[in-house]
């Protein structure tokens, strides 16, 4: 899955340095937000890079992407990607490649 790229770093097909790793030391504090997304190609959207930029210039360093998986109800055991509704592995690579190009971590 495409999120899984993102528990190795900003960098698909290799493991983070140990510099990587270490936590933001800009002032001591983790920035984070959260960008959730509910549509095959929210992250594909303009609007979305365009907040994303301004989030970065805020300070924000660190950042959660959301996305949607359902079950059919609450004593299923099985999870699955909607169509409609579950963002595209292409959506959640482009988004992560962006994110890590304005020098943000991602989780």
């Amino acid at each position: 899955m495409a999120a899984l790229l993102a528990l190795a770093g900003c960098g698909p097909g290799s493991l983070p340095s140990p510099m990587h790793n270490a936590l933001p030391t800009e002032h001591g504090f983790m920035k984070g937000m959260t960008e959730a997304g509910y549509q095959r190609n929210v992250f594909l959207e303009s609007q979305v890079y365009a907040s994303l930029g301004q989030l970065r210039g805020d300070g924000v360093n660190w950042m959660s992407l959301q996305v949607a998986w359902y079950q059919k109800n609450d004593e299923s055991d099985r999870i699955f990607a909607d169509d409609k509704e579950t963002p595209s592995d292409a959506s959640v690579n482009r988004l992560i490649a962006y994110l890590c190009g304005l020098g943000m971590r991602v989780f």
